[in-house]
C-alpha cells in the first residue's frame, strides 16, 4: 500500500475500517497491556487481522494491480473475483466462528486452506513465499508434484 500510496497509506488502510478503527487500537492496546502478547505494534498495519485483508483488496483492486502498479513486477494481474475468492476462503477459515475450537481442521480444510493461501501469494509475486507452502501441502499429502502426478493417472485408468 505505500508503494501505490505513497503519500496516504496510512489514510487509505484505515478508511475501509472507519467505523471500527479506533476499537481496532483499542483491543490492539488492551490485549498487550494485559498481557494477552509481548508483539510490538510496529505501525498501523499490525493492527489489522487476516479477516482484513478481504476489504483492502476489495476496496484497492483496480489500484493495487493497476499497470503502473505491475511496472517492473514479474507477476500478471491477478483475476479479481479468483483472489478474492481465495481471501474470503482464508478468512472464514481464520473465523473462530467457523468451527468449534475443540475440533481438529479436517485434512480437507487443512489442504484447500494451504492451497488458498498459496495461490493468494502467488497472485502477489511472493514465489518463494507459495514455495514454501508447497512444501508444506507436500507433506500433507504425502506426495510430491510429479508423484502426485502419477497418482492421478493411476486413478484415472
Amino acid at each position: 500500500m505505500a508503494e501505490v500510496f505513497p503519500s496516504d497509506h496510512s489514510e487509505k488502510l484505515r478508511k475501509p475500517f472507519a467505523k471500527e478503527w479506533d476499537e481496532l487500537v483499542r483491543s490492539a492496546n488492551a490485549s498487550r497491556e494485559t498481557g494477552g502478547t509481548e508483539t510490538r505494534i510496529r505501525d498501523e498495519y499490525d493492527l489489522l487481522s487476516v479477516a482484513h485483508f478481504f476489504s483492502l483488496f476489495d476496496a484497492y483492486y483496480d489500484k493495487l494491480f493497476s499497470s503502473a502498479a505491475l511496472a517492473g513486477k514479474n507477476y500478471p494481474k491477478p483475476s479479481k473475483s479468483k483472489l478474492l475468492g481465495d481471501l474470503k476462503a482464508i478468512k472464514d477459515s481464520r473465523d473462530p466462528l467457523s468451527h468449534p475450537v475443540e475440533e481438529e481442521v479436517s485434512y480437507e480444510e487443512a489442504f484447500g486452506l494451504l492451497r488458498d493461501v498459496k495461490q493468494v501469494l502467488v497472485s502477489l509475486g511472493f514465489t518463494n513465499e507459495a514455495g514454501h507452502v508447497s512444501q508444506l501441502l507436500t507433506q500433507l499429502t504425502g506426495f510430491d508434484s510429479h508423484g502426485a502426478e502419477r497418482r492421478r493417472l493411476f486413478l484415472l485408468k
